[in-house]
C-alpha cells in the first residue's frame, strides 16, 4: 500500500491515519488471509537531501507512539503484519526525484505474489468493491468461494449440455475463470438434452441426432435388435462420460483455490 504525504500538511500524523486506524477495528485479517499482507510505505514528497534524516527519524518516532497507544489494536500491525517503510522523495525538479523509481521497483518485486493470475486479482478487486458498497465487513474468502459456486452453477447447463460456457453469440469452451486457459480434457461435439435446460434440444431430438451420429446405426437391420440397442446404449453413455468427465474437470478447476 502506497500512501503519499506532503510532510508540510502532514506533522499531525495520528490525525492522518485516523482513517487507517478505523479501519483496523472494522476489518478483520485472521478472516481474511489473502488480505492484509503487504507493507505500507509512507512517500513524503518533496524532501531535499539535508532532511532526509530529520524527516525519517520524526515520522518513524510518531508511528512508534501510535502503537504504542493503540497497543495490539494499532493498525500498522492489525494491517500490514507490522511492515512499515518510509521514503523521503524529491522535490519534482530535481534529478533525484526520477532515481527512487528504480528502488521502489525492486521493493514491489520482492514481494510475496498473493494472485498467481490477472483474472484471480480482478476477481477479488471486484468482491472487495461489492462489498465494501454493501458495508459487508464478512470474510472475503466466503464471498468469493459464494460468487464462484454462483457463477458455475449459472454456466453448469450449458457445459453439461453442450460442452461449453457460453454457447451465444459466440461458443466460449469450458476454461479456468482465473486464466482464462481451456480445460485440457477429451469431450464429443455431441448435444445432449438437459431437463430444465433453456437452450439444450428436446430429448426425442438429442436422442435422433446421437443415434444418426452413431457409426454403426446403419447395421441396424443386420444384427438382433436387442444387441444393436445394448451397442448403441453403450455409445451414447459412453459419451455422456466424456462430457461429465470434462465438467467435472472443470468445476474442480475452478473451485480448487477455495478449498
Amino acid at each position: 500500500v502506497l500512501f503519499r504525504s506532503n510532510f508540510a500538511l502532514s506533522r499531525d500524523i495520528a490525525s492522518l491515519c485516523q482513517s487507517f486506524q478505523s479501519s483496523s477495528i472494522v476489518l478483520d485479517p485472521p478472516s481474511n488471509p489473502s488480505l492484509f499482507q503487504s507493507p505500507l510505505v509512507i512517500i513524503i514528497k518533496d524532501v531535499v537531501d539535508s532532511d532526509n534524516a530529520e524527516i525519517t527519524r520524526e515520522f518513524a518516532l510518531k508511528f512508534q507512539q501510535i502503537v504504542q497507544d493503540e497497543q495490539e489494536a494499532n493498525f500498522i500491525s492489525h494491517l500490514h503484519a507490522g511492515q512499515l517503510n518510509i521514503i523521503p522523495w524529491p522535490v519534482i525538479e530535481s534529478q533525484e526525484f526520477y532515481k527512487l523509481f528504480p528502488t521502489l521497483k525492486r521493493r514491489l518485486d520482492k514481494q510475496k505474489l498473493t494472485h498467481h493470475t490477472a483474472g484471480e486479482f480482478l476477481h477479488v478487486m471486484k468482491t472487495l468493491m461489492a462489498k465494501l458498497k454493501a458495508n459487508d465487513w464478512g470474510a472475503l474468502s466466503q464471498s468469493m468461494a459464494s460468487h464462484r459456486a454462483q457463477l458455475l452453477l449459472a454456466m453448469l447447463p450449458n457445459a453439461l449440455a453442450f460442452g461449453l460456457q457460453e454457447v451465444n453469440p459466440d461458443p466460449e469452451p469450458l476454461k479456468n475463470l482465473d486464466d482464462d486457459v481451456p480445460i485440457g480434457m477429451p469431450d464429443t461435439p455431441a448435444e445432449f438434452s438437459l431437463a430444465g435446460g433453456p437452450q439444450s434440444p428436446s430429448r426425442e431430438t438429442a436422442l435422433q441426432v446421437l443415434s444418426h451420429a452413431w457409426e454403426d446405426y446403419g447395421s441396424r437391420h443386420h444384427v438382433p435388435e436387442d444387441l444393436w440397442i445394448e451397442n448403441l446404449i453403450a455409445h451414447i453413455d459412453s459419451l455422456v462420460n466424456l462430457r461429465v468427465a470434462h465438467v467435472r474437470e472443470w468445476i474442480s478447476s475452478n473451485v480448487a483455490r477455495f478449498q
